[in-house]
């Protein structure tokens, strides 16, 4: 048997799920964690827009919070970032441009 080393799960500004239960259990016994997706699978690029239509096999389409009115309703939290971004003087995930 191999001890659990690390444990793989989405996490970003959009997800903050592990930190309810999932952080506090692998500090415990030293698990590290990876965390994937912190770009919110997209929705914090500022790419993806309540009209955005996903191709029909994109598992986004089954996903509650990338429905057109969740994403309306969360396109106040990319607005933010973005105005965080342009005080910093520093890109958003969506520029072309790198960071200064």
């Amino acid at each position: 048997m191999q001890p659990v080393a690390a444990l793989q799960s989405e996490y970003s500004l959009w997800w903050r799920e592990p930190e309810q239960s999932v952080l506090p259990t692998l500090a415990e016994p030293g698990i590290g964690f990876v965390p994937f997706s912190p770009l919110g699978k997209g929705f914090l690029t500022g790419r993806i827009y309540e009209s955005t239509q996903f191709d029909k096999s994109d598992f986004r389409n089954t996903v509650p919070r990338f429905a057109p009115e969740a994403r309306q309703a969360n396109q106040a939290l990319v607005d933010l970032l973005g105005h965080i971004a342009a005080a910093k003087q520093a890109s958003t995930a969506s520029s072309r441009r790198s960071v200064r």
